[in-house]
């Protein structure tokens, strides 16, 4: 944010300017992965069942009580943020600007089916809701109190088995897809068309890891070329995926 990264090391959020001067913070109560969402003010450090807000202008750090139970995934999108509670799989809403308040009516139901949220992720001013098996496509229509309803017509058949393993590359979203089968394959949704960019190689050695709900991924652009990294910390294994050559 403005040149300066904030990042949460244990319990402690620190700030480290482009010298890798870091100061502390605060200390915010994580025991798991962390969600950071910025929405132009304030900075959004969602720990799981918690809400931590530090709000730029005043540099204070406080804990926010929502009136629901977050399950860490959540999204900035025209101002607002949104938090998914995993089941039942509700969408909730903050209000404009302020991640401080959050409208107890102010929310959407994602009743594609009974899973649970896995996690979401924007791209083109349009919400992914992942779920086990399913993904749904939300946008900003204006509405009140919920500005956000579910874009009509599109329903994709595919969903991420891990929340970390969600990365945009350009204008696509990579994931992870596990079936009822418990066959896995990485996805590259180009539009709202799931295309497969795994090899059968691959998918048999990710079958093979003890859990594929602790996958992480990030991607990068380097030298015109688009990558996507996952790693499997319980398998000891990272893959590359370069999306401009499909070679992986």
């Amino acid at each position: 944010v403005n040149g300066v990264l904030y990042l949460v090391s244990g319990t402690n959020l620190y700030s480290v300017t482009p010298g890798f001067s870091a100061t502390l913070l605060g200390n915010i109560a994580a025991s798991g992965p962390v969600t950071i969402v910025y929405n132009g003010f304030q900075i959004g450090f969602f720990t799981g069942p918690a809400l931590w807000v530090y709000t730029l202008k005043t540099q204070v750090l406080v804990q926010v009580n929502l009136p629901f139970p977050p399950s860490g995934a959540a999204v900035e999108l025209d101002g607002f943020t949104l938090a998914a509670q995993s089941n039942p799989p509700i969408i909730w809403q903050s209000e404009l600007l302020d991640m401080t308040t959050w409208n107890a009516l102010a929310f959407g139901s994602e009743t594609g089916n009974g899973e649970p949220i896995v996690t979401m992720a924007v791209m083109n001013r349009e919400i992914f809701v992942f779920k086990n098996t399913v993904t749904g496509v939300w946008v900003d229509v204006g509405s009140a109190p919920f500005a956000f309803a579910r874009l009509d017509g599109v329903y994709i058949e595919a969903g991420a088995c891990a929340a970390g393993a969600v990365s945009q590359i350009g204008d696509s979203l990579v994931f992870v897809n596990q079936n009822s089968q418990g066959n896995a394959t990485i996805l590259q949704l180009r539009g709202y068309q799931p295309q497969v960019v795994s090899t059968h190689a691959l998918e048999i050695v990710l079958q093979g890891y003890p859990t594929l709900n602790d996958l992480v991924s990030y991607s990068y652009q380097q030298d015109g070329h688009h990558w996507y990294v996952l790693n499997s910390p319980s398998g000891n294994a990272t893959w590359v995926f370069d999306s401009t050559t499909s070679q992986r």
